[in-house]
């Protein structure tokens, strides 16, 4: 995956103020939150607007679990 590829998808997670450096990759950063990165894994603060949830219709809206 490339920089540019693994900045879209940060910006497609709802990090909309990321963006690339030349030696470190992708910044992540959040316009409503405090955005950290925790074991490589971005992450938004509770509550935050800007986190992209998922629902399944079927199950009254309840968080998917990734198919588990």
């Amino acid at each position: 995956m490339t920089t540019n590829d693994r900045l879209l998808n940060s910006i497609a997670m709802g990090f909309d103020k990321s963006y690339t450096t030349e030696d470190r990759g992708v910044r992540v950063r959040c316009s409503q939150c405090e955005a950290c990165v925790i074991n490589g894994l971005s992450a938004h603060e509770h509550g935050c607007p800007n986190i992209v949830k998922d629902y399944d219709d079927d199950i009254d809206g309840d968080y998917c679990n990734g198919g588990e």
